[in-house]
């Protein structure tokens, strides 16, 4: 699926492919475009968010400075979402 996409991911690597092909059905891709935001500070995400091409970063204040960064591969947005 995806072009095998979901196979890059290390989260799913040790999951049974029932597993997987269960959370497959329900993955949307979503382009992002350079400097866009995802979601602000106090906001939370409502989905989990896999970043299959590029990289994105979290950012703090007006001047938007940059503290953590996330690669290919990775993933964020479960804390919030398991809440």
């Amino acid at each position: 699926m995806y072009n095998g996409a979901i196979q890059k991911f290390p989260y799913f690597m040790d999951k049974n492919s029932v597993f997987v092909s269960f959370v497959a059905i329900f993955l949307t891709p979503l382009f992002i475009k350079a400097h866009e935001i995802l979601y602000y500070q106090n906001e939370h995400a409502d989905e989990v968010y896999f970043i299959l091409k590029g990289r994105m970063s979290y950012v703090y204040g007006d001047k938007r400075i940059a503290y953590k960064f996330l690669a290919e591969s990775t993933y964020l947005g479960e804390i919030e979402c398991l809440k």
